[in-house]
């Protein structure tokens, strides 16, 4: 046992400190870092995604390999879609994919929704088959202007397929 002396106002103060007082005071400060840890993780999840879906927002332009451009250049609009994938859970894709005013965002969210989770609604494929909204495309160094049904139609995705379970 160890004593140790603490002034307070002048006056001296004997505390005994023993082993149970410093792991309680240790988990107690622990636990208020892990709390701090995962509220600041869970804000940076957030802003994080909409940091992303505002990228893809403002580069408008849906890219559909990774590549683009006559030499070959590393596509920005797939990199922000792989962190959108990697940052993003299902429902706030599918959330996105349903809802987001921007067709390029909705289009990238309906791939990383399907990549992340198997099972697609039904009213999903529904509005994405019927979705006649324009967008830019680009393959390499052809740039369109297509229709988001044509663009998800060349990928396989609005029809039933084996790889696609759908819920009714």
């Amino acid at each position: 046992m160890k004593f140790y002396a603490i002034r307070l106002a002048g006056t001296s103060v004997l505390k005994k400190w023993n082993m149970q007082s410093y792991l309680k005071t240790f988990l107690f400060i622990s636990f208020l870092c892990n709390i701090s840890i995962i509220t600041s993780a869970q804000s940076k999840t957030i802003d994080s995604v909409h940091a992303i879906v505002q990228a893809i927002a403002k580069g408008n332009v849906y890219e559909k390999s990774y590549t683009v451009g006559y030499a070959g250049s590393i596509s920005k609009q797939h990199e922000r879609f792989e962190q959108l994938l990697a940052v993003a859970t299902a429902p706030e894709l599918l959330h996105l994919a349903q809802q987001h005013p921007n067709a390029v965002v909705r289009l990238y969210a309906y791939q990383a929704f399907k990549r992340k989770n198997a099972v697609l609604e039904k009213e999903l494929l529904l509005q994405f088959a019927n979705d006649h909204s324009i967008v830019f495309t680009t393959s390499g160094c052809v740039r369109e202007k297509r229709t988001v049904r044509s663009v998800l139609a060349d990928t396989g995705t609005t029809s039933i397929d084996t790889n696609v379970i759908i819920n009714p």
